[in-house]
């Protein structure tokens, strides 16, 4: 019977002790991982204080309000809130006050009389507030409300509850950082800000771009032998960017496509990818299939000599591989037009030109190209003046066009006819003369 009744006591007690303990479990509170009842999501308790789900399955709570004020870490609002006290924690976390201890740092935010273009707080622990009679900045209400997320976090959170001077949200809103500028910024990024923002992890993107408007994963200042990749990974794929390596690997330039993948060249793409130094292909051929290092352009109008003819041209049968008398283009005659001693009509016409007067025509022996009006090989439409370009002036020479035009002759065939006239007429008197004397 005594063992009885003792059981029946004990049973009581600790009955009795339950329900005095589960009178002292705090109420559902907001912590910063909705439904995570850990010091992590919560904030520091001390050794008989747990937290423990709360009703709510997305709130938590916590156990033994009644050490609330024997805990000596740091704690947050939520142990105040869930304990029914004062909702603010003090500054040095031994009780509980009326007012934020931490109230976050203004932020010229607000917009529309609101805080909504202040952007989410990263748990719903946290909320903007506008301060009285401040239609411009908003503040976070206390930035003791919960344990600060490693995740949601934004610029303008981190400026409302910034300490030491960490006022921006690194790229993956996980951390507040002390970068220079927001990491979101298209400009003025440094490698050091790039750190900060990405973290210097093997294959984070730790390094500013060469234009300083992007973090990259490799340090662009520090290349010395460029690759494609590194060349649109330093400086970006836009229009005009200076994307592709040249061809020696030593900088990057904006050529209009990879320069070991270009088949129609310009000169623009032979100078970038080649350089413009003495002696560098930095010229396109005349087709545009390769660069070459001519003096200057293929293109040009003027100034041209054999070296360059070929290098433009090529020198396969029928190439325009020689200049042209005049170095005004290149032209496919038989022989470099300062070398050739026996000329055709079609290397006069090539390195002198067709225009009126030029000396288009060989002459007659071919050692020489002539201004005649048509080819010294012709069978008609002869005159003097053709004649003696053709055949020369000197003594002997076939100098004069026939009466009929169709060669050229050594004597003038006009005197030569006036010369035979004459003789017919005298020979004619004289036989008029002895048959008159006979008639008498």
């Amino acid at each position: 019977m005594k063992t009885r009744q003792l059981y029946n006591l004990l049973l009581f007690l600790i009955l009795a002790e339950l329900a005095f303990s589960n009178d002292k479990n705090g109420i559902d509170v907001l912590c910063s991982i909705p439904g995570e009842c850990s010091v992590l999501s919560c904030g520091n308790v001390n050794g008989t204080i747990s937290w423990l789900k709360g009703t709510d399955p997305s709130k938590c709570k916590a156990q033994d309000c009644g050490n609330i004020y024997d805990n000596q870490d740091p704690t947050f609002d939520t142990l105040c809130i869930s304990c029914q006290e004062q909702p603010y924690i003090s500054s040095d976390y031994t009780t509980c006050q009326a007012t934020p201890a931490q109230p976050g740092t203004l932020v010229a935010c607000q917009a529309g009389n609101n805080c909504n273009g202040c952007g989410n707080p990263p748990t719903i622990a946290f909320s903007w507030v506008a301060p009285p009679s401040d239609s411009t900045n908003c503040q976070i209400q206390s930035c003791l409300a919960a344990p600060i997320p490693k995740t949601g976090l934004t610029d303008n959170f981190c400026k409302s509850c910034n300490t030491n001077g960490k006022v921006y949200a690194n790229t993956l809103g996980t951390d507040c950082i002390a970068s220079t500028g927001s990491c979101s910024r298209k400009s003025g990024l440094t490698d050091g800000d790039c750190a900060l923002c990405n973290g210097n992890s093997l294959g984070a993107a730790q390094y500013q771009n060469s234009l300083g408007t992007a973090c990259v994963t490799k340090q662009c200042s520090k290349i010395t032998s460029w690759s494609d990749s590194d060349c649109q990974l330093c400086n970006g794929t836009d229009k005009g960017a200076a994307q592709y390596q040249n061809f020696k690997g030593s900088t990057c330039v904006a050529s209009s496509k990879s320069c070991s993948k270009i088949t129609s060249w310009s000169d623009s793409d032979c100078q970038l990818c080649n350089g413009t130094d003495k002696g560098s292909a930095q010229y396109q051929n005349t087709q545009g299939s390769v660069c070459v290092a001519s003096t200057l352009s293929c293109l040009r109008k003027q100034n041209w000599n054999d070296s360059d003819c070929q290098l433009c041209n090529g020198t396969d049968k029928g190439a325009a591989q020689y200049q042209n008398i005049q170095g005004s283009a290149c032209v496919a005659s038989s022989k470099s037009c300062s070398k050739i001693t026996s000329w055709s009509d079609s290397d006069c016409q090539l390195c002198n030109g067709t225009d009126k007067g030029s000396a288009q025509y060989q002459n007659t022996q071919g050692s020489a190209c002539v201004a005649s009006t048509l080819s010294c090989l012709r069978k008609q439409n002869w005159n003097d003046s053709d004649c003696k370009l053709c055949n020369g002036s000197s003594a002997n020479a076939l100098q004069y066009a026939s009466l009929d035009k169709t060669q050229c002759l050594a004597l003038n065939p006009t005197s030569a006819y006036s010369l035979s006239l004459n003789i017919s007429l005298t020979y004619l008197n004289l036989i008029l003369l002895v048959t008159f004397c006979i008639s008498f």
